[in-house]
């Protein structure tokens, strides 16, 4: 039956049954006119009425806008977006309670500093922050997402207060001297505006692992409005966010960069009596419960070559190496070359990006892990002979870091090199990686590197050592630099015409830690002991400064690489030469 509302428009026929009808085959040309005409002001009508009630109703009918809908893709929760509202109340009712006295310029204690790191990774970052803000002394707190990866248990030696969350800092923002964003702009933008814009005398540093972030005024103008540090991971892109500052007219923008690095503790060191046997890493009940480990693991030998990161092709060369072995497969069963790849296999909503080849799984050449608490994953890195960065595009000599470095520098496993990566990461040094020739593929150099003789392939690990302990010191250097002596910790001078007065403490890696605070799962010393802590902390301290994961047994290997050290580093050498100047 047609619709009343269509007859009274004229844009249907009448029925028989409706009286008065008159059959009149097609219509006349009137009533066709007079036709359209009503549906074309039935159109007119019915698009003004559509318009006006989605100018009225469109918060409504959208879930969120255009902005909204971008953070969201990002990984970003909204609930950073209305805590960030909540910060002008909580700053005004933290200056009418008083806000710290030496809040910015701290003297009698040691500066607070928060790490913040709002995105679900780059949770190395933020263990590599916290290691080297513990050295220089500062009160560390961590504010993230959460730890799913247990670094907690990674960073437990010099780090026991654990991670807190995200949340916390909204209401304890104005407590601390400086701020350090492990992740900068990506879900901290809105945060950091408003925190600008409450011009408290704090400290902000950020770490940027992705400059083209930085081509925006909006962001640089941040920059600019908090005198805010800039750091990357790596020199060439340090040189890249250094070019775009510049282009955004911010050329006073302070920018450096750090060797992403930290101690670990490795199972070898694990030895009754020592003070790692109170570390979560040697707790060996709770490690590698859901995966077998490597038969190397803990016995400080070195089997396998290591490719981490994302199972993609678009990063990583995996495709081209999984053709190869399946082309030589007999000649590298019999080389007894076998790959470790350490990274996720899928993309987002759990999409496969490359399937593994089951004919290299089933033959033993290869072996994958996915999802590694930090611990077994360094343990896996430290018991390979080699990491293959194995890059799938030349982005990553140009304007992107490779979490490949650091896996190296953490686990004191060396690389497998080319001349193009020693001209973009321009700190490593040929006694440090294994310095392939250019026309080699990925497999090829594994080959190479395994049929070294062992002494040339420890000469590597010794060079290694001695870069770690030359990069820990140029690290604390630049970040005691972005500091300032206003943030810095201070001591008190016992000696000398300024006895009794607080000066700037000026730290590298020799210079004793004091650690405070009871380590996760240690046990009190008996009532009477007389072992002062300096004494029991110094075998911690000496591991950490030199960096850790030489193993015990290896008394040998860790002289050689702190001779190698000694001799290697400048920066030591050039710290004392200010020194003495200053005085």
């Amino acid at each position: 039956m047609p619709a009343a509302w269509l007859l009274g428009l004229g844009l249907q026929q009448p029925s028989p049954k409706h009286a008065g009808y008159v059959a009149a085959p097609g219509g006349s040309p009137t009533h066709r006119r007079r036709g359209l005409s009503r549906f074309r002001l039935f159109v007119a009508i019915s698009g003004a009425l559509v318009l006006a009630f989605l100018a009225n109703n469109y918060a409504a009918l959208m879930p969120m806008d255009r902005a909204l809908y971008e953070w969201s893709l990002k990984g970003c929760p909204t609930k950073i977006l209305d805590l960030t509202t909540t910060m002008q109340a909580s700053y005004q009712a933290a200056v009418a309670a008083g806000l710290d006295p030496e809040l910015g310029n701290p003297t009698l204690r040691k500066p607070k500093t928060a790490i913040l790191n709002f995105v679900r990774y780059h949770t190395e970052v933020v263990a590599v922050a916290v290691f080297h803000f513990v050295k220089l002394r500062h009160n560390v707190t961590v504010f993230t997402r959460d730890d799913p990866f247990d670094m907690g248990d990674v960073i437990n030696p010099y780090f026991w207060k654990g991670f807190r969350k995200f949340e916390r800092f909204f209401e304890h923002f104005h407590e601390y001297d400086n701020v350090v964003v492990a992740t900068f702009p990506t879900c901290h933008d809105p945060t950091f505006r408003e925190l600008l814009s409450l011009g408290l005398p704090q400290r902000y540093i950020v770490l940027v692992h992705n400059p083209e972030y930085l081509n925006s005024t909006e962001v640089v103008g941040l920059l600019k409005q908090g005198d805010v540090r800039v750091l990357t991971i790596s020199p060439h892109v340090g040189a890249y966010a250094r070019e775009i500052l510049d282009a955004q007219g911010a050329g006073e923008v302070e920018q450096d960069w750090i060797a992403p690095m930290m101690p670990v503790v490795y199972p070898e060191e694990c030895e009754p009596g020592g003070w790692q046997e109170v570390q979560p890493a040697c707790d060996r009940g709770q490690r590698w419960v859901k995966e077998e480990p490597p038969a190397v693991v803990g016995t400080g030998r070195r089997q396998s070559f290591c490719i981490q990161g994302k199972v993609d092709p678009a990063r990583r060369n995996y495709a081209t190496i999984f053709s190869e072995m399946l082309a030589h497969k007999e000649a590298l069963l019999a080389a007894n070359l076998s790959v470790t790849i350490l990274g996720k296999g899928g993309g987002r909503k759990n999409k496969v990006l490359l399937q593994l080849p089951e004919e290299l799984v089933d033959a033993g050449l290869l072996r994958h892990y996915a999802s590694l608490p930090f611990q077994e994953y360094y343990e896996v890195l430290h018991s390979c002979i080699a990491v293959a960065p194995a890059f799938a595009n030349d982005a990553y000599y140009v304007n992107k870091g490779s979490s490949s470095i650091g896996a190296s520098l953490i686990s004191g496993t060396p690389l497998i090199a080319h001349r193009y990566m020693l001209k973009s990461y321009n700190f490593l040094e040929e006694s440090a990686v294994f310095l392939a020739d250019e026309p080699m593929s990925d497999v090829e150099a594994m080959l190479w590197v395994l049929g070294l003789d062992l002494d040339l392939r420890e000469a590597k690990v010794v060079g290694l050592g001695a870069l770690r302990a030359e990069m820990y010191d140029r690290n604390l250097q630049v970040l005691q630099r972005m500091l300032g002596e206003r943030y810095m910790y201070k001591h008190r001078v016992a000696t000398g015409a300024e006895k009794g007065q607080y000066k700037p403490l000026y730290i590298d890696m020799t210079t004793p830690t004091k650690f405070q605070g009871q380590p996760k799962n240690a046990t009190l010393p008996r009532s009477g002991s007389s072992t002062p802590a300096a004494a029991r902390d110094a075998p911690q301290e000496s591991s950490i400064a030199g960096g850790g994961g030489s193993g015990s047994g290896k008394a040998g290997r860790q002289a050689k690489v702190e001779a190698a050290a000694q001799a290697g580093s400048g920066w030591e050498q050039a710290r004392r030469r200010r020194l003495q100047q200053r005085r």
